[in-house]
């Protein structure tokens, strides 16, 4: 389905005559008062002349409706044409170096002065300057006089600046106090930078001390918000204080897990089950508040979520030791590539978590030496077998306390099960 565009100059007055079609409503032809912008126009969005001229409810559209419903809207806009019937040129007038403009609509009107007018093929620019200090520079490009206002923008009344003798100086020092701006913000960054660098080093440390360096997939983190409503009813949300709650091999978002690591920080002790809910859009579980107070949920100790997690550590770090049990339950080795094998005692099982997807070969291998992949802790897993232990070793070193277990009856029903599945 095309669209067709018309552009007529009558006396000055700039008109942009366009057709669209709709399915089940047919083609409509209609035209704006434009104003020329170098190569190309530009439109009063709502304070703007504009006029149907033609339409052609249909409920198939087609090119040939497009091209007789243009055909009809250019027939009527040419009877208006010799009736009378279109608006005159709008002028805005000649803008010139030392003229005053204003933006009207929002806050304040922060007079400037025109200081350069710059012509492009895009139309015109004007280079201005406030007339208070610090003299701060802007680039307008589209300006209007107020006797042509409609709504917010920027309009000139083609008053021109008094003090045309300080106009240069001002200019300079609006170009300085820009240069001053810049650097200062420069520096703020910096400082910002090293102090969430300090903060990193220091999370990581607090981390190395309370698991070492084997850092599980998953942790608990706590995020404090406060909102605030603007004049516009748009509620803003900014995120006050941190948390690290725990840990977790477990991909799934427990609610029990949760409120578990919840009582380990003062701040999140009186969350509950009932305290659980879900993000709008991720759809993903947490406990707590959704706009105001303490927010729990988990994220994946990978790329910059890690050093994240670091930052917050440093703010609030209250994930327990581990035991010495559940040190062993969950021990593991890591291979250069970021591998990891886990001997899970309690379960009698090895698990290896890869960093990425593995290579299909890879995947093949796994399945026919018996594991099996977990969506809720994103590993591969296996009951503990000299078949399962010489897999595993392909990929790392698998932890000493992963010895084979003789359970030739719980094996036969894995495969079998196995098989039911692949069946």
């Amino acid at each position: 389905m095309k669209s067709l565009k018309t552009e007529i100059n009558v006396d000055n007055a700039f008109f942009v005559i366009s057709t669209n079609g709709q399915s089940g409503r047919g083609a409509s032809c209609s035209v704006v008062q434009a104003t020329k912008t170098g190569s190309g126009f530009s439109y009063d969005l709502f304070g703007g002349w504009r006029k149907t001229l033609a339409s052609t409810p249909a409920a198939r559209v087609t090119d040939k409706l497009i091209e007789d419903t243009h055909a009809a809207g250019l027939v009527e806009f040419e009877r208006m044409k010799q009736a009378g019937e279109l608006p005159k040129e709008k002028t805005n007038g000649v803008i010139t170096r030392g003229m005053i403009l204003w933006t009207e609509g929002i806050g304040s009107r922060r007079h400037r002065v025109v200081y350069e007018v710059v012509q492009n093929e895009f139309g015109t620019n004007y280079k201005t300057v406030e007339v208070e200090q610090p003299h701060a520079l802007s680039t307008d490009s589209h300006v209007k006089h107020i006797d042509n206002k409609f709504g917010i923008g920027v309009y000139h009344k083609a008053e021109m600046f008094d003090r045309m003798d300080e106009l240069d100086a001002m200019v300079e020092a609006g170009k300085q106090h820009a240069i001053d701006s810049a650097r200062a913000k420069q520096m703020e960054q910096e400082a910002k930078d090293k102090a969430r660098n300090e903060a990193i080093d220091k999370g990581r440390q607090i981390v190395r001390d309370s698991i070492g360096e084997n850092i599980p997939p998953y942790a608990i983190v706590g995020f404090y918000n406060e909102s605030e409503t603007r004049m516009d009813d748009y509620t803003e949300t900014h995120t006050t204080n941190y948390v690290v709650l725990g840990w977790s091999h477990n991909k799934a978002n427990v609610v029990s897990e949760l409120v578990a690591a919840c009582k380990n920080f003062e701040g999140t002790k009186h969350l509950t089950e009932a305290d659980k809910d879900t993000h709008t859009y991720s759809s993903r579980v947490f406990i707590g508040s959704k706009y105001r107070g303490w927010q729990v949920q988990k994220m994946a100790t990978e790329g910059s979520n890690l050093t994240a997690i670091y930052e917050y550590a440093a703010k609030n770090y209250a994930a327990p030791r581990p035991s010495i049990s559940s040190a062993t339950e969950n021990s593991g080795t890591t291979s250069v590539d970021g591998t990891r094998i886990v001997h899970n005692e309690s379960k009698g099982g090895v698990e290896i978590y890869f960093k990425g997807k593995p290579a299909q070969h890879v995947l093949d291998s796994l399945k026919s030496a018996g594991f099996r992949w977990s969506r809720f802790n994103s590993c591969w897993y296996a009951r503990v077998s000299d078949r399962t232990i010489a897999e595993a070793s392909k990929y790392g070193t698998v932890p000493s306390s992963a010895s084979h277990v003789e359970d030739g009856h719980d094996n036969m029903i894995i495969d079998q099960i196995a098989e039911r599945i692949n069946a």
